[in-house]
């Protein structure tokens, strides 16, 4: 894809070789960072600045020439910047540092000792005069998982307080190292002249007149697409960073909390590159992290939720090696959210938002990411994100709360949450206890699969089905591979209601609501199974059918696991 774009203005860098890494992209780097050093107040705010932290491990560069590091322990520095590295194992064991290694890595290793991405990033630092650089794998014990889970739960502090983040972004193994081949037609912009009447008069947005061609999307598929942020563990070591030197195969990018830029465009991207639709701005979420930063007016809160609701998008997109990880991956974004807002996550889940929060719907484009499931351990409750191993999106409902009309069909009786994911390195086995209407029903499968069904509602002899081959009113499964076992015992919850045109195709009824099975643990135990849309729209009365169903049903408390 190219994009046209009529504008005198627009200028670019005409110094790229035909490799990335060269030293005259490092000092492209190195002015970046100085600048943002002198000159950015967002990037070196006094919250950061007032005391200095260190992980409990680092690596020094030291020896003759730079040429080894030595692995040293945080709490005897007292001054020294230090690099943080982010990069993809991708089946790649890279140096580790474990009780067999400890002792070697402590006295020294020569660079050249080390996989290629961690030689050129310990040169980026030399060349900055940073001596200090933590990589995960040389900083925490890989074969101690007590040492594992305990700085598992420091990530915040690590990123937060490096200096810089050094992301080998365009790297699907730390083999691979930071320099990449590429060619300059592929990446450089150039000028064309359009004088053809006939292009213009075809074209209402075409006119006479100079312009500049380039790929528009340079940033998204260089970063926001680059294998190392398809990465669950990555997601919080970008957001926390305040300063991050990406290395994509393309160019070279840098981000901070007050710009953006590249090698080709060494002052700041233009508007024409920046991400323009939902869900393709990695800074959302990242804007919230900074604390000075946080607007104050009356909806501060509610677009934190909105940001965050798409942060999980496309963080249950990523990759996770190991899937009872993907709770404690986001422990560091959360203590930065919850520290600002005073809100406390249950299992993935905002308190204060906890009914918009469950209403996740599984993507209908999504599979089982792919991982090693942890089956001896407790991951998630059923109504959690974090309990499949699939993608998901939030519904509708964040913005139905600011609708007159909207009106809530179930309330809060108690909360279970065994512990948050901040007290402990892994959450502890949570319930909630929800009170509304709950009706009997059986899953309808269509004979185009489980993500075309609808239910049938059971009242005594009375039947009808609902939701067949619709999106206004459907069930969407959240494992579609698991059918069969639920179309004979299923209950479902409306959550909320609205009557507005939030959706665009008119004024009319529409609600959501959850899908449960019942456990053999008690009568009123379930575990969420799927979510389900119900509307009334044009000669669809699905709604009106339900509701008559369900006014006779007491209000009844229902726990959910």
């Amino acid at each position: 894809m190219i994009r046209l774009e009529y504008t005198q203005d627009i200028s670019w860098s005409t110094h790229l070789s035909t490799v990335t890494v060269t030293d005259t992209s490092v000092e492209f780097l190195k002015s970046k960072y100085s600048e943002c050093l002198d000159h950015h107040e967002l990037c070196n705010r006094k919250s950061l600045n007032a005391r200095r932290k260190y992980p409990s491990r680092l690596l020094a560069i030291s020896g003759a020439r730079r040429s080894q590091v030595r692995l040293v322990a945080g709490s005897n520095l007292t001054s020294g910047d230090y690099f943080t590295l982010s990069h993809c194992w991708g089946g790649f064991q890279p140096l580790k540092l474990t009780a067999q290694s400890e002792v070697s890595l402590r006295e020294g290793v020569t660079i050249q000792e080390l996989p290629k991405t961690f030689r050129d990033a310990i040169v980026i630092c030399i060349y900055l005069e940073v001596p200090y650089i933590w990589i995960d794998s040389m900083c925490i014990f890989q074969d101690n998982l007590e040492d594992w889970q305990r700085e598992a739960t420091k990530m915040a502090e690590v990123y937060f307080h490096a200096t810089c983040n050094i992301a080998a972004t365009g790297a699907y193994n730390c083999s691979v190292g930071l320099s990449f081949e590429r060619a300059l037609n592929a990446v450089a912009p150039f000028w064309v002249d359009l004088k053809l009447p006939w292009l213009w008069r075809m074209n209402s947005f075409l006119r006479p007149g100079k312009y500049v061609v380039f790929p528009p999307t340079q940033w998204q598929d260089e970063v926001e697409k680059g294998p190392l942020n398809q990465r669950a563990w990555v997601q919080q070591e970008r957001f926390l960073s305040r300063r991050i030197m990406h290395f994509t195969s393309s160019q070279i990018f840098w981000e901070c909390n007050e710009n953006r830029a590249s090698e080709l465009f060494p002052i700041a991207l233009p508007a024409a590159l920046k991400p323009w639709r939902f869900g393709d701005d990695g800074q959302r979420i990242k804007s919230w992290l900074v604390p000075e930063q946080v607007p104050r007016d009356t909806s501060w809160r509610h677009n934190l939720q909105e940001d965050w609701l798409e942060f999980i998008r496309n963080y249950t997109n990523c990759s996770i090696s190991r899937k009872s990880d993907r709770l404690l991956a986001v422990n560091g974004i959360a203590q930065t959210i919850s520290r600002i807002t005073g809100d406390k996550l249950i299992c993935g889940l905002w308190e204060s938002y906890l009914l918009v929060e469950l209403m996740w719907q599984r993507r209908l484009d999504s599979s089982i990411q792919p991982g090693i499931q942890d089956t001896h351990k407790w991951q998630a409750p059923t109504w959690s994100w974090a309990h499949f191993g699939r993608a998901v999106h939030p519904t509708d409902y964040l913005g139905h709360l600011e609708c007159p009309n909207h009106r809530d069909r179930v309330t809060f009786e108690h909360i279970d949450a065994g512990g948050s994911e901040s007290e402990s390195s892994q959450p502890r086995p949570a319930s909630l206890t929800l009170k509304g209407k709950p009706l009997q029903v059986t899953c309808k499968v269509s004979s185009k699969g489980p993500d075309y069904g609808g239910f049938v509602i059971r009242n005594g002899s009375i039947s009808r089905g609902l939701g067949t081959l619709t999106t206004l009113c459907r069930v969407v499964l959240d494992d579609p591979n698991v059918v069969y076992p639920y179309q004979d015992d299923l209950t479902t919850i409306l959550v909320f209601e609205c009557a507005c045109d939030l959706i665009g195709l008119g004024k009319g009824r529409y609600a959501e609501g959850l899908l449960l099975r019942r456990r053999a643990s008690g009568d009123n135990h379930f575990e969420r199974v799927g979510h389900m849309t119900l509307a009334n729209f044009k000669e669809k009365n699905d709604y009106n059918y339900y509701v008559s169903m369900e006014e006779p049903v007491e209000q009844q408390s229902i726990v959910l696991f």
